[in-house]
């Protein structure tokens, strides 16, 4: 990992990495984890991003570091990859750090965000906060403990807080917007994040060609426990968690690739499931189908099959083709909400009452935890599984953010498993990059194109396979009973074009019971 050139002045310090001004400290004490400029497309595809060489210079007693970024269009969406917007970052470091940033459109943009975003540190977690309002009003509250499903501090032009395993207290004021707060954790991102443009505002908005957006954020640490920092209780909600044993069975599966010309993969015994997802779009479902009963051979296991179907009509569809996979579970969701809709259910009920087929159901969302967090109040509480997915890099794709998805992602399980009240947990699928955009406002851009985002090239790596395997032991937590990480075949799979395990392949294989 390529470490982040640190600038420090008096009792501050900065690391400046890919455009980010990273973990400022105050003291050694790290009192946000990062300052970044975003700028998000209408489907809240993070836009690339460049960053020009930093320079330092003095100003009386003050440090200033001006870091210039240019963001392009994606490539990755058949864009052609010129400059949608230019910044100017500029960090002063003196008896405060601050952050300011000019974001100048160069052509019109259709956004969903555009501006500063600020990361504070998952170590928060049960610290009082107290929320400054435009209007000079504060409100009293905590960061959250248990993963927070909404936003726990809006309408924010300051926020203080103690910083962690310190009697210090940090105040952070914001300026050129309102923001509010979001718990980051929801995608295993090792942080709260507060952003502006509340999302109560609609999206997409325009930014017109020359129009500029300024912000700043002006971060000062007082030696004292700021007066009237209330102590509050951790969490005024607590959740109970149904009952789950330390000792039961965890399988480890994979997805199918969908690849039809890629070697198939050796056998898999004690792996689970194979799983299989029928997405909305019916046109490949033959294909999919029939690739999945190869690959499910070839690993000598069952069928976990995931309909996406928004009703009984797209249900029996998809159960017609499916007809001749072994189903080992099954479940459905919704197209648009992602999530397992009453209609949905209802139907894949009456089907298995039906035919007599005591193959279990699941439901919660194909895409992430926040989905089921946000949506837990609809979850059918006769499933008999609770899936949700992992994407470490939705939001961010370099090296230390993927890392630190890691720690968070017990917490993510032990929230899962305690919204289930008892009902088993599955994860899965895992993947570094999305496999489809649950928050898009416009079409989908494509099956090529999404296919094209869904891939890193880390996957190919070693590094994959430490991932991989430190993943496994991060979700193996009372409750969660499976996991299913990477693709059996092609970019994302166990087996490369070559028919040799990729080094995430011989890592998969290590982690099944057979192995030991």
């Amino acid at each position: 990992m390529v470490t982040a050139p640190v600038v420090e002045h008096g009792l501050w310090s900065v690391a400046l990495s890919l455009g980010e001004v990273g973990h400022l400290r105050h003291d050694g004490r790290e009192v946000l984890r990062a300052v970044r400029v975003v700028a998000r497309d209408r489907d809240w595809n993070t836009l690339p991003h460049t960053a020009g060489d930093p320079t330092v210079s003095r100003e009386g007693e003050a440090v200033i570091i001006a870091l210039p970024i240019t963001i392009t269009t994606d490539p990755e969406l058949d864009e052609d990859g010129s400059a949608a917007a230019t910044a100017e970052v500029e960090v002063r470091l003196d008896d405060a750090c601050t952050v300011s940033a000019t974001i100048t459109a160069e052509r019109e943009l259709l956004v969903g965000r555009l501006g500063i975003v600020v990361l504070h540190p998952p170590a928060l977690a049960g610290s009082t906060l107290v929320i400054g309002h435009p209007d000079g009003t504060t409100t009293a509250t905590v960061f959250p403990v248990h993963i927070a499903p909404h936003q726990p501090a809006r309408d924010i032009a300051t926020l203080a807080y103690p910083v962690p395993s310190g009697t210090v207290t940090v105040t952070v004021a914001f300026s050129g917007d309102v923001f509010e707060t979001e718990d980051q954790r929801n995608w295993t991102d090792a942080s709260y994040k507060t952003y502006s443009r509340p999302l109560s505002l609609p999206f997409p908005y325009r930014v017109a060609a020359g129009e500029a957006v300024t912000q700043s954020v002006r971060v000062t640490v007082t030696s004292e426990l700021q007066a009237g920092l209330p102590s509050l209780a951790i969490d005024s909600v607590p959740r109970a968690v149904g009952p789950a044993d330390a000792a039961e069975v965890f399988t480890v599966g994979t997805s199918s690739g969908r690849h039809v010309d890629s070697p198939l993969p050796p056998p898999a015994p004690g792996a689970g499931p194979l799983l299989v997802e029928l997405t909305a779009d019916r046109s490949s479902w033959k294909e999919i189908a029939g690739r999945a009963a190869l690959e499910a051979d070839a690993l000598g296991v069952p069928v976990d099959l995931r309909i996406v179907a928004a009703d009984a009509d797209g249900l029996a569809a998809a159960l017609t083709v499916a007809r001749g996979l072994e189903l080992a579970r099954i479940g459905v969701f919704d197209p648009v909400t992602h999530v397992t809709e009453a209609p949905g259910w209802d139907a894949l009920r009456r089907w298995r009452d039906a035919q007599r087929v005591p193959v279990p159901l699941v439901a919660g969302t194909r895409a992430h935890f926040t989905e089921l967090n946000r949506t837990v109040e609809r979850l059918p509480r006769d499933a008999d599984l609770v899936a949700f997915s992992i994407t470490p890099m939705m939001h961010a794709t370099d090296p230390e953010h993927v890392e630190e998805s890691l720690a968070m992602q017990p917490l993510v399980a032990r929230d899962a498993v305690a919204l289930a009240s008892g009902i088993p947990v599955v994860v899965g699928p895992v993947t570094f990059r999305r496999r489809f955009n649950a928050v898009a406002t416009s079409p989908s851009p494509g099956s090529v194109v999404e296919a094209r985002r869904a891939t890193d090239p880390v996957v190919a790596s070693e590094y994959a396979a430490s991932w991989f395997a430190r993943s496994v032991e991060a979700l193996r937590v009372p409750g969660v009973i499976a996991g299913t990480w990477f693709e059996a075949t092609g970019p994302r799979g166990l087996v490369g074009a070559d028919g040799a395990l990729t080094p995430a392949g011989r890592a998969w294989y290590r982690a099944l019971p057979s192995s030991a």
